[in-house]
C-alpha cells in the first residue's frame, strides 16, 4: 500500500528575553489573528522610527522549492505538502551529510513520512542585543513518528535589516544562538532531542562560531543527559547555560580576555541571581566574580 508522504510547514515565533519599550523593529503577519506569525520585519530608523527596509520572512525561506507541493493550510497556519510520486523518496534526498549524528539511528533508505519545518525570528525589541535579528528556518524531516534528519538555515540580520551573515543548509537544527553586540563571535546548540528509544538523533554539542574570521572558535559534545537550555549574549560576552541532571553550570565567554568562566548551581541557588554582568554574578545577597569564583580557563 502506498504511504501518504506530508509535509507539515509550521511558522511560529521565539520570544526571548524581556520586553523592552522602545521598538527597534516592527513585526507584521499577513493574519492579524496570528499575532505570533512573523511574515515580514520592517526596520526602523533609531531616530525618525521611519521603515528604512523589510525583511520578507517568507521569501527568504531557503526551503520554499517545497510550496509546490502544498495541498491545504489547517486554521492555526500549518501547510500541508503531499510528497507522493515526487524526487523525494528516502532520507539521503534531503540529508546527504551525516556529521555529528548517530550512524546507528540512520538509514539513507528509509521512506521520508513528514518533515516540520519550524522558523524561529528572534527581534531586538525582546532581546539585549539591540544590534541584531536572527532568523532560523528549521526543517525536521520525520519516518513515521521517528525524527530522522534535519535541514536548517539562519539569518543573522544588522540593524539596518541587512544580510549580515547566513548558514544556508545545515545538517543539524539551530536550536538556541546568540550573537555578541559588536557582531564578531556567535554561538549556537543542537542536539538533546531523543526518539521513542530514548537515543538523541544528534550527540547534543555547543559552539561558539568566529563571525570575523569565518570559523569555529569552540565548540564541546555533550554527554550524559546534559543538555544546553539557553545561549544569550552579554554584551560582547556569551553566556551558555547547560542542565547537569539536578544542576545548572553557567558559562561565560570573554573574547577580549580569550577566557571562558564555568562554575555549577543547584536550580534552587539560581534562583537568587538577579543579574549577570561582565564582571560576574549578582545575587540578592552578594557578588560572585568570573575571576575569584568561577573555573577559569584559556580557549
Amino acid at each position: 500500500m502506498e504511504k501518504r508522504m506530508l509535509v507539515i510547514f509550521l511558522i511560529l515565533i521565539q520570544l526571548t528575553g524581556m520586553l523592552f519599550a522602545q521598538n527597534f523593529v516592527n513585526v507584521y503577519s499577513n493574519d492579524p489573528e496570528l499575532e505570533y506569525v512573523v511574515e515580514r520585519i520592517d526596520f526602523l530608523d533609531e531616530n525618525t522610527k521611519e521603515v528604512i527596509n523589510s525583511f520578507d520572512v517568507e521569501e527568504h525561506n531557503t526551503f520554499k522549492y517545497l510550496d509546490s507541493y502544498l495541498t491545504r493550510i489547517s486554521s492555526n497556519h500549518v501547510k500541508y505538502y503531499d510528497l507522493r510520486d515526487t524526487r523525494f523518496k528516502n532520507l539521503s534526498d534531503l540529508q546527504p551529510n551525516l556529521e555529528g549524528y548517530n550512524l546507528h539511528k540512520f538509514n539513507g533508505n528509509e521512506e521520508v513520512s513528514r518533515v516540520v519545518l519550524l522558523t524561529q525570528v528572534s527581534h531586538p525589541n525582546y532581546h539585549k542585543n539591540h544590534n541584531y535579528t536572527i532568523v532560523t528556518y528549521n526543517l525536521v524531516i520525520y519516518n513515521n513518528e521517528t525524527v530522522k534528519g534535519y535541514k536548517s538555515t539562519l539569518y543573522i540580520l544588522d540593524k539596518q535589516g541587512n544580510v549580515f551573515k547566513k548558514f544556508e543548509n545545515k545538517n543539524f537544527p539551530f536550536i538556541h544562538s546568540a550573537i555578541t553586540e559588536d557582531g564578531e563571535h556567535f554561538g549556537f546548540s543542537y542536539g538533546g532531542i531523543e526518539d521513542e528509544s530514548l537515543i538523541s538523533l544528534l550527540i547534543p554539542s555547543y559552539f561558539i562560531y568566529d563571525l570575523k574570521n569565518d570559523n569555529i572558535l569552540y565548540y564541546v559534545n555533550l554527554s550524559n543527559g546534559n543538555v544546553v537550555t539557553w545561549i544569550s549574549n552579554i554584551e560582547n560576552m556569551l553566556e551558555i547555560r547547560k542542565r547537569m541532571g539536578k544542576n545548572d553550570q553557567l558559562i561565560y565567554f570573554d573574547f577580549e580576555k580569550r577566557k571562558k568562566y564555568s562554575k555549577i548551581y543547584s536550580r534552587e541557588e539560581r534562583k537568587g541571581l538577579e543579574k549577570i554582568t561582565i564582571n560576574g554574578l549578582i545575587f540578592k545577597d552578594r557578588f560572585e566574580s568570573f575571576e575569584s569564583e568561577f573555573i577559569v580557563e584559556d580557549f
